[in-house]
């Protein structure tokens, strides 16, 4: 579970990383070190959907693989179709007292949160798993750690009966008081556990809880003493049975409710489900994010340019190479940006001004909103000496803008001879080839 999250973590830093690579200078701090962890995060849940589908995906191919009565392989990922039954006395639900071998169950309450909206609360809830084993074509499987149930659960237990059941159970069993620090620890026994025999109740309630019938919800899921269930999970001969994989490059057990048909077709559905999860979270979530940056960036940028970074800018756009000087000499950010990111650079076309801006630190490749640079503006433009400038200083002959167009693409439509055969001279590939 540990190794799990660790490669989670990682996973999450290099995506964080990749995000801030494309918006660091783009967008306005710190925008792009939200974006970058916000998209990371949200590409991470993506990336988890659609691997869930892809393990579904395989669930049924193990599926088709134990009902050809295939026998099970050590250390494999397998599947195991039939009844399970206990080894031993099977367990009874606390509410409805069915005789089991898995049961999950929880007492919850309606509370109202300070924006009035209804939370569910949980006061007390449980596990139980005794030892017991799936009857397979393919040989007989215990069932020896924590499973996830799909298509166990039932509607809340009600009537007069279930409550006193309840009642009762709450007055018999000693509790564990957990609070929201100990959950962690207590889900990491859970999942570690493959003895073949789990028991854990959990008590979140204070002293003062009163059971009631009008308040209270009770639910159950259970698997039932002989059903027919599809158990899917990593088998150890040494054990006999089905564990964990975590940290074996395998997944948790899994037991889903029925025969071969509602298998196949629970199996089919969270292929599906996973699927169009995984694009609703990427597509909706990258959508709201860059709503948000693109919106918040004018206003952003606005509201960080300083006086005299706006005096630099607008020197250098009008060509005063005195108030430039004056600004550089007074310690202004030379790659000052405007609302659209253009830098002093980009929108200078004095030779004399781009000498000293450049001689001063200024980014011969910075990209402005519509990922233009320096020399794509100086083509467009027409500023002849400058483009010479920047070549002679490593700019980029081959950076394309938003519109997939370099410098001596645009060098070419504003019919720019002089810069077009410069670029040229320096090995700028032609227009509309690779």
């Amino acid at each position: 579970m540990k190794k799990g999250c660790l490669l989670w973590l990682l996973q999450l830093a290099v995506l964080v990383g990749l995000y801030y690579l494309a918006f660091h200078g783009r967008f306005t701090p710190p925008a792009d070190r939200i974006g970058a962890v916000a998209g990371g995060f949200f590409m991470l849940l993506a990336i988890g959907a659609f691997q869930n589908a892809f393990r579904a995906r395989k669930n049924r191919a193990r599926l088709e693989r134990a009902l050809s009565g295939a026998p099970f392989e050590d250390g494999q990922q397998v599947a195991a179709i039939g009844p399970i039954t206990a080894l031993g006395a099977p367990i009874e639900s606390p509410f409805t007292r069915t005789p089991s071998v898995i049961c999950s169950w929880d007492i919850s309450h309606e509370s109202k949160s300070s924006d009035s909206s209804d939370n569910t609360v949980k006061d007390f809830s449980g596990f139980s798993l005794t030892p017991c084993a799936v009857n397979a074509p393919g040989g007989t499987a215990r069932i020896l750690a924590f499973a996830t149930l799909e298509g166990f659960k039932e509607g809340p237990r009600t009537g007069p009966e279930a409550f006193a059941n309840a009642e009762s159970y709450l007055q018999s069993t000693p509790f564990e008081k957990v609070g929201l620090l100990q959950v962690f620890s207590q889900a990491k026994d859970l999942l570690t556990d493959d003895d073949g025999y789990i028991r854990k109740d959990w008590r979140m309630a204070g002293d003062d809880f009163v059971l009631d019938s009008e308040v209270h919800t009770l639910n159950e899921e259970v698997v039932k003493d002989g059903e027919t269930v599809c158990a899917l999970g990593f088998y150890s001969a040494e054990k006999g049975g089905l564990v964990h994989g975590f940290g074996k490059g395998g997944e948790g057990v899994t037991l889903i409710r029925g025969g071969i048909e509602a298998s196949k077709k629970r199996l089919k559905s969270n292929v599906g489900q996973n699927i169009a999860a995984g694009l609703l979270v990427l597509l909706a979530s990258h959508f709201f994010l860059f709503m948000f940056l693109f919106l918040r960036e004018p206003s952003a940028r606005a509201e960080r340019m300083e006086p005299r970074e706006t005096a630099l800018l607008e020197a250098a756009r009008n060509g005063d190479l005195a108030a430039v000087q004056a600004q550089l000499a007074g310690g202004t950010e030379t790659d000052a940006r405007d609302t659209e990111s253009n830098t002093p650079l980009m929108l200078t076309r004095d030779p004399e001004i781009a000498r000293r801006l450049i001689a001063a630190g200024a980014d011969v490749n910075a990209r402005n909103q519509q990922a233009s640079t320096p020399l794509i503006e100086a083509a467009k433009n027409g500023a002849a000496e400058v483009a010479r400038l920047l070549v002679q200083h490593g700019a980029d002959l081959e950076a394309r803008d938003n519109e997939q167009r370099t410098a001596l693409d645009w060098a070419v439509q504003s019919d720019q001879k002089e810069i077009a055969s410069l670029l040229r001279d320096a090995g700028a590939k032609e227009p509309g080839k690779p």
